[in-house]
This record gives C-alpha cells, sequence and structure tokens, in this order.
C-alpha cells in the first residue's frame, strides 16, 4: 500500500493517558504497558517511526482531535466520536458489570428487586446512571452518587453501599481486596461491552489506516498480541480479541 509523503516524513505522535497495566510511565521515566508494548510491535513491523506520550485525557483528546499526524490511545467507541478520527482496532473488548459484596447479598438474588434490598453507588457524571434508574435506583432510592468513580469503590470496600458497576479488566484488583475482609467479589449482570481502539487524525490516508488495521489483526491471529496481554487482561478479553480477527471479511 502507498501512503502519502507527510505520513512517510514526520514521526507519529501517539498520545496515551496514565491507564495501568496498558499504559503508564516506567522508573526509566518512559511510556510502558501491555497495549504500548502492542503498538510498538505494529509500528516496528510496518517500519513506522513514532513517539508515544502520557498526558491527561481531557488534553491528549483534544490534541489528537486539533494536531495533524496523530494517534490516540485507548478510545473508546460512540457515535459522536466516530466522524472525530479513523478507527484501529478493537484493542481491546471489556465487559462490564454490576457486581455484589457475597457477604452483603442475602438469599436468592432477584435483578428485578435489587432496588428494594441494596445500596448502589455511581460517579455523578457517568453514563451509566441509566443502567441503575432501568433496575429502580434512584438518588431518592438506595442510590449514592459520588464525584469521581474512584470513590464509589471505596464505598463498596468500606461496606457503605452493596453494589458497583466496574469493568472486568480491574475486577481481579478489587477481588483481591475484598478476600482480605473475608469476603468475594460476586458478578450479578453484564451491562455493556466496551470496545476500545487506536484512533488517528483525519489527515492520514484510508490505505493508510488499513495498514495498521490489518497489522492488528495479525497479531491476534499469531499470538503476538497473546503473548503480551496473557496474565495481564483476562483471558476473556483475549479470546474476543482472537475471535475478532477471524470472523470473515466483508464482500
Amino acid at each position: 500500500m502507498v501512503v502519502s509523503a507527510h505520513e512517510q516524513s514526520a514521526p507519529l505522535r501517539i498520545i496515551t493517558e496514565h491507564s495501568p497495566p496498558a499504559s503508564y510511565l516506567n522508573e526509566q521515566g518512559k511510556v510502558a504497558g501491555a497495549t504500548t508494548e502492542l503498538i510498538t510491535q505494529l509500528a516496528n513491523q510496518l517500519d513506522e517511526d513514532i513517539r508515544i506520550e502520557l498526558m491527561p485525557w481531557a488534553r491528549a483528546f483534544y490534541t489528537a482531535t486539533s494536531q495533524p499526524r496523530t494517534a490516540l490511545f485507548e478510545t473508546a467507541l460512540s457515535e459522536e466520536r466516530k466522524p472525530l478520527f479513523h478507527w484501529v482496532g478493537p484493542l481491546k473488548v471489556y465487559r462490564l458489570w454490576v457486581y455484589g459484596r457475597q457477604d452483603r447479598l442475602t438469599g436468592p438474588i432477584n435483578l428485578a428487586e435489587l432496588s428494594r434490598s441494596y445500596i448502589a453507588c455511581e460517579s455523578l457524571d457517568s453514563i451509566y446512571l441509566q443502567y441503575w434508574q432501568q433496575l429502580g435506583f434512584t438518588t431518592e432510592r438506595r442510590l449514592a452518587l459520588t464525584p469521581r468513580k474512584a470513590q464509589c469503590r471505596d464505598m463498596f470496600l468500606q461496606q457503605r453501599v452493596d453494589l458497583i458497576i466496574w469493568n472486568e479488566l480491574f475486577a481481579g484488583s478489587l477481588q483481591q481486596d475484598l478476600r482480605q475482609q473475608g469476603t468475594e467479589l460476586v458478578p450479578l449482570m453484564p451491562i455493556d461491552d466496551i470496545y476500545l481502539y487506536l484512533v488517528f487524525s483525519l489527515d492520514h490516508s484510508v490505505a493508510y489506516i488499513q495498514q495498521w488495521q490489518d497489522a492488528l489483526e495479525q497479531s491476534y491471529r499469531d499470538g503476538s498480541m497473546r503473548a503480551l496481554y496473557q496474565g495481564v487482561f483476562p483471558e476473556a478479553v483475549i479470546q474476543r480479541l482472537e475471535a475478532f480477527a477471524q470472523q470473515p471479511l466483508p464482500n
């Protein structure tokens, strides 16, 4: 495939946020992490000169939408964001669940009646407030609201709330904390699947984007993604990506 002159002349600026174990600054002050390593590996295969930077998400997103020759990961796919970028991925597909504490759950669990017996927590600006409302939770009825999502985790561990929506990527550390308290994390119901992508500024050509997409899917088929992700992300996440790469191409 042929790419444009500017795509060959300047290093590709790739931006991400602090989100271990996918991306973080290591002891040497360099951006590291399983997803970072995968993207670096793809760039090497494509003979692509890249520079990976880490910055707060809001600034990273603004930079990627306002500056040419940029890319950003890991970006959640949404209808509002679709026209802003070229999309390569998914880099990960993870599931959100409603989780409970085993020591706070009593008797058979009736999902339709959770709001009658348990207290849930969500952050004020979360898009998942609608799911709690569908389950019968409101601010007047057993729904605690916090400025930040991390505060819900703290309240969950402190037994101040019984239920939270959490993603399976971070469920392992939450489970460890609960086991130190002598209880277990219980998945009650799946809420949503979140697709995370490597996105590129719109000045890149379609041919260039297809090169990255092909290289990524090949990493799912040949085991190189698994080698980086295994032991870092849940097995279910890895298997979803491998299944994605086996899907037939559209006619």
